[in-house]
């Protein structure tokens, strides 16, 4: 069984740039239907784990999982996004369109068995 340490998922928010035009909410037509989406240059960022819990080599890792919500520890979904380390929050299209975020990331590996969530990261849309 695979215990990741969750201290090696730490999540981070990097901008791309300062001031306000960095997040805006944007408009965007998806099956007819015009919606509002959270745009942002923020990506997320954290560093793969190498050890499971017990100091063993972390040997299975899959990929990740992060989660989001309106509040920390609140997460209302998840996005697979396999095994890549950030994520650019406007390629993301399942996020809700305003107010605050809440997001966390989990490790998994080869047998489905999950990490705890790592520290959250919340930004405000």
């Amino acid at each position: 069984m695979l215990l990741l340490l969750a201290a090696s998922l730490t999540l981070m928010v990097v901008l791309s740039g300062c001031g306000a035009s960095d997040s805006s909410i944007a408009d965007y037509t998806e099956g007819g239907n015009t919606t509002t989406k959270a745009s942002t240059k923020a990506k997320l960022e954290w560093e793969a784990p190498t050890t499971n819990e017990d100091g063993t080599p972390l040997t299975d890792l899959k990929g990740y999982k992060l989660y989001y919500g309106p509040s920390s520890g609140n997460y209302t979904g998840y996005i697979d996004v396999g095994d890549r380390t950030s994520v650019k929050l406007d390629s993301i299209d399942k996020l809700p369109t305003s107010g605050t975020l809440c997001f966390a990331v989990t490790a998994y590996d080869t047998s489905g068995n999950e990490s705890d969530y790592s520290n959250p990261v919340c930004e405000d849309f």
